[in-house]
Order: structure tokens, then C-alpha cells, then sequence
């Protein structure tokens, strides 16, 4: 379940970034798709990072095995997205994104293609 609802913060920069837009149900695809060099994009909650302090978070607060299935689902959840969208190497990583201003060419190199 974790896994799966690791994916709102899709929905968060769908919404920012196409208010006008009707909600399509491959959400990310499409935003992906009409985003050009220089926009930004969040995705909060993809990062190997948050994963890690969730499970210290929840672990810490006397839960260490609520603490590794909830990280287990989202590490299993980035592992099959970094293998399945064509993202750089690093963008997995919260820290990476924040270093290039979290500015979608950076994270998915094909913006840069369709300047």
C-alpha cells in the first residue's frame, strides 16, 4: 500500500503544473511529456533519502518492523521506477534534485531533446 501511495506527490505537481487540465490516468507520463527545460519538478517523496528516514523515523518511535516493511515498499516502488523511466542516474536522490534546482531536465535528460 505504501508503495502505491508514494505516488500522490505525482498528482501535487500535476495539479501546479496543469490546473486547467483534466486529471488523465497515466498522470506522470503526461506531465512529463508537455514539460519543457527550466520547469521544475518535485516528487517529494521519490527519494532513496525520505525512504531511509521514514524507516529511522518510524523505527525510532518502537516500530522497527512497521518501520522496514513501509521502507522496503517505497525503496521496491524507486527501484522499479528507476528501471523503468528514463531518468539520469542520480535523480532518485533528493539531494541531487535540490542541487539542480530540481529542474526537470536534469532529472529526466529527454526534455532536453525536445527544446
Amino acid at each position: 500500500m505504501v508503495g502505491v501511495f508514494m505516488d500522490v506527490d505525482h498528482l501535487l505537481d500535476y495539479a501546479r503544473l496543469f490546473p486547467s487540465r483534466p486529471l488523465l490516468l497515466d498522470v506522470f507520463k503526461d506531465m512529463v511529456a508537455h514539460m519543457r527545460p527550466g520547469e521544475r519538478i518535485y516528487l517529494v517523496l521519490h527519494a532513496y533519502e525520505v525512504a531511509t528516514l521514514i524507516w529511522l523515523a518510524v523505527s525510532a518511535l518502537g516500530h522497527p518492523f512497521a518501520g522496514t516493511v513501509v521502507a522496503t515498499s517505497m525503496f521496491l516502488h524507486l527501484l522499479i521506477d528507476q528501471c523503468t523511466n528514463e531518468t539520469a542516474p542520480l535523480a532518485y536522490f533528493l539531494c541531487y534534485r535540490v542541487s539542480k534546482g530540481f529542474q526537470v531536465e536534469h532529472i529526466f535528460p529527454r526534455v532536453n531533446r525536445r527544446q
